[in-house]
């Protein structure tokens, strides 16, 4: 988070710039494999359990 001083409506309004960053260097974590004997695709893992990376910026003036 950064915050800058700046003016505008009052003289010690600030502005603050944020990053977040989610799952930064996208390691996947696997769901677990189909347990349904009957289905085709029997012991595979056909998906991931959290979203790929995420990178998050927000501008906030406070007053």
């Amino acid at each position: 988070m950064k915050v800058t001083r700046v003016g505008g409506i009052h003289e010690n309004a600030t502005l603050q710039f944020r990053a977040e960053f989610f799952n930064i260097f996208n390691h996947p974590q696997f769901s677990n494999p189909v347990v349904q004997y009957n289905q085709p695709n029997f012991g595979q893992i056909t998906g991931a359990s959290v979203n790929p990376r995420l990178v998050q910026l927000a501008l906030k003036y406070v007053f």
